[in-house]
């Protein structure tokens, strides 16, 4: 037989190492969680109710025998296993070889037969074979032959069953049979026909049941008490008969049946199952009244069938796909108790218990957090051998007030590991501690300030305050009344105070309460609030001119040295900028001040408006409006007259006071025009005159008297 050298998988409990890794108080033991975790995903889980006391057990793999092959000692497919109980030997239905295999319990081939005896002269499909407890007899379920054989235990043919006394008249693919322990009664699940027919073992047919409740019956067991399991492939559901079927079936709750087996003597129910996971083993409690565990799963490749030793309790499972038959052996781990607790306070607490080893070298350790899932260990102690209680505790510290703790006492051999029942305790109430984190000011300005600190409730609801004042006799607190704080951890507050001095020290501290001890107050520091602001005040500007303007106005600076200056911003001339900063000596009280601006262009219009910068900061005055004369104009003598400025001027630079230009000279007159010398005057013949064209023309004649007269009047003036 061919073993396996871990003997601590499969089981129906979690198993851990007696040489697990110590887990430090109060961490999770990376160690000891990984080694857990990669044993229960190799385990299936006990489930048990909480109890006073929890001892694991189940059933673990030990190894496997036979193999794949058509040699002696090999196996193909094979489907039904049987033990013969006074020996303890196991016959193997070797299906595709189509031959029945005896083994020793640790899996050493006996001897093989077949069927060369029978009518049909050989098997055509083994798949169940049974054993009769009192005599030893085997028989086999030959599926295609349609008949049920009967050999010693020897393997010498004896008779043959074909189901021709049955209601059918002849089985019909005989899949599962059993032998009944109490009388000896031979059950086949006729397949096909979807009943299940009952003989004397004498071989004389007796009854017949299932015939409308089954539909594909393919695994029988009996119990002690005569009662039928029988599996239904077709309806995937485990049947429990009265003994001959005389009654009406219960059902099983099972997941996927494919076989089943029942310890003759405890009664105890196997059922290999098809689940989710894959294929694996239940056992059911007395008469399958409830599952207990589960184990094999990742183990098995396809069940073919199940038997179970009477008197060790072990289990075989023939596996189809891997041509082997696995063996599962039962333990039996430590028996624990999880206690109460004490000397719990705020921060720490004595967990207890007790642990039996059970006769077993045996290690334990309490789990605990503030789950259910635990997640901290204590480090491994050891628990000895004996098989009577031993105690068991340990000191957690650094625990949180006011918190609730579930915790539970593990304890570990060579065969597996138990757990007690979950158990909880919850720790008392602290004070609550103040400044985590330096407390600070921000925000501060002359007459404000917001103060910060940070405060843990630890785990109890939380008010707090800021003192303050100009001295650690604090004379105010804020806010009032007191904030609400959380109720867990550390957290930041603050606060924001108002109607502070100026240029004032203060002191301040953090306090809270959560009605464990009396308000805890936090370390003292201070801020100084800032100087006080000036103020200014803008004024009208006086002495305007074209290009000149007197700019005035208050400035009251509270007590500190600073300056002022006059910012000018041109609305419909570009340029702008400022006078040059003046000295402020420190006064209470509005203080007049002026400047002088030059530079500025005629007829031009500006906004200024006074600046005042002290320690305290800089303030701005109102901004008026500043409009420049028009310029002056002149007129030389004799000349016409022109309007306009004789010089438009360019803005001095306003980022200083300028002196006042120079007034501008009138302009000289303008110089006469030179003396042309006078034309020629032309002269015209005798009888022509010139016109005004200076053409000569023909001159006019005379006219009437009068006209002579004048004329001659005119030649007489000549």
């Amino acid at each position: 037989m061919s073993r396996s050298d871990d003997h601590d998988t499969d089981q129906g409990a979690k198993v851990s190492s007696p040489s697990r890794a110590k887990a430090p108080s109060l961490q999770q033991s990376p160690h000891g969680t990984l080694l857990l975790s990669s044993l229960l995903a190799a385990l299936c889980i006990l489930a048990l109710a909480a109890t006073p006391a929890l001892a694991t057990t189940g059933h673990r793999y030990v190894g496997q025998f036979a193999g794949p092959g058509s040699a002696a000692g090999s196996l193909s497919a094979p489907a039904g296993v049987a033990i013969q109980q006074s020996t303890g030997d196991l016959y193997v239905a070797d299906q595709s070889n189509n031959r029945v295999q005896k083994f020793t319990a640790g899996g050493e081939l006996i001897l093989a037969f077949n069927a060369s005896a029978t009518p049909a002269g050989s098997f055509s499909g083994p798949t169940g074979v049974a054993v009769d407890p009192t005599s030893g007899d085997v028989y086999v379920t030959d599926q295609f032959n349609n008949a049920v054989d009967q050999f010693s235990s020897t393997g010498a043919y004896i008779s043959q069953l074909d189901g021709a006394a049955t209601p059918a008249g002849a089985f019909s693919g005989p899949s599962g049979i059993a032998v009944d322990p109490a009388g000896g009664e031979v059950y086949v699940a006729d397949a096909n026909n979807a009943v299940i027919d009952v003989f004397s073992s004498s071989g004389a047919y007796l009854t017949q049941f299932g015939s409308g409740t089954l539909a594909f019956p393919t695994s029988l067991a009996i119990d002690g008490a005569s009662n039928v399991y029988v599996v239904d492939a077709a309806f995937g559901q485990l049947f429990k008969y009265p003994a001959l079927g005389a009654g009406e079936p219960s059902v099983i709750e099972t997941s996927g049946p494919q076989a089943v087996a029942v310890n003759p003597t405890s009664h105890t129910v196997y059922v290999g199952e098809s689940a989710a996971a894959g294929p694996q083993v239940s056992e059911l409690s007395a008469g399958g009244a409830s599952r207990t565990y589960t184990f094999g799963s990742g183990r098995i490749g396809a069940i073919g069938g199940l038997a179970v030793n009477a008197s060790s309790d072990e289990l075989y499972l023939a596996d189809q796909a891997n041509s082997d038959v696995l063996q599962f052996a039962p333990f039996v781990a430590p028996t624990v108790t999880t206690g109460g607790t004490s000397g719990a306070n705020a921060e720490s607490a004595t967990l207890e218990g007790t642990v039996n080893p059970e006769g077993t070298h045996t290690a334990y350790h309490f789990e605990y957090g503030t789950e259910a899932t635990y997640g901290a260990f204590s480090p491994e102690e050891e628990a000895g051998a004996g098989s009577t209680d031993v105690p068991a505790s340990f000191l957690v510290e650094g625990l949180q007030p006011n918190t609730t703790y579930h915790y539970r006492l593990t304890a570990a051999n060579s065969l597996g590991s138990s757990a007690g029942q979950d158990a909880t305790f919850t720790t008392s109430s602290a004070p609550p501690t103040v400044d985590g984190q330096a407390p600070s000011a921000s925000a501060i300005t002359a007459t404000t300030a917001t103060l910060h600190g940070t405060i843990n409730p630890r785990n109890s609801a939380t008010t707090y305050h800021f003192n303050y004042g100009t001295s650690t006799a604090y004379t105010s607190s804020a806010p009032t009344p007191d904030a609400e704080g959380g109720a867990g951890g550390e957290e930041a507050v603050s606060t924001t105070i108002s109607g502070l001095s100026p240029s004032t020290t203060y002191h301040f501290q953090v306090v809270a309460d959560n009605g464990t001890g009396g308000p805890i107050a936090g370390e003292d520091q201070t801020f100084t609030t800032l100087p006080s602001l000036p103020s200014a005040g803008t004024g009208a500007a006086a002495s305007i001119t074209e290009s000149s303007a007197v700019l005035s106005g208050a400035a009251n600076t509270h007590g500190l040295t600073g300056s002022y200056q006059f910012l000018i911003t041109g609305t419909d001339t570009p340029g702008g900028g400022a006078t040059s900063p003046q000295p402020l000596t420190a006064a209470n009280g509005e203080v007049p001040v002026s400047a002088t601006i030059t530079g500025l262009s005629p007829s031009a219009h500006y906004s200024y408006r006074l600046a005042v910068t002290t320690a305290g900061g800089t303030v701005y005055g109102a901004s008026e409006p500043l409009a420049t004369a028009s310029a002056p104009t002149y007129q030389a003598p004799g000349v016409q007259s022109a309007s306009g400025p004789l010089s438009a001027g360019l803005p001095a630079p306003i980022g200083q006071i300028v002196a006042s230009p120079a007034p501008a000279s009138p302009p000289a007159a303008p110089a006469p025009k030179p003396a042309t010398k006078p034309k020629a005057k032309k002269k015209c013949p005798k009888g022509k005159v010139l016109d005004k064209h200076r053409k000569c023309v023909k001159a006019p004649k005379k006219r009437h008297t009068k006209a002579k007269k004048a004329n001659t009047n005119e030649k007489g003036h000549r």
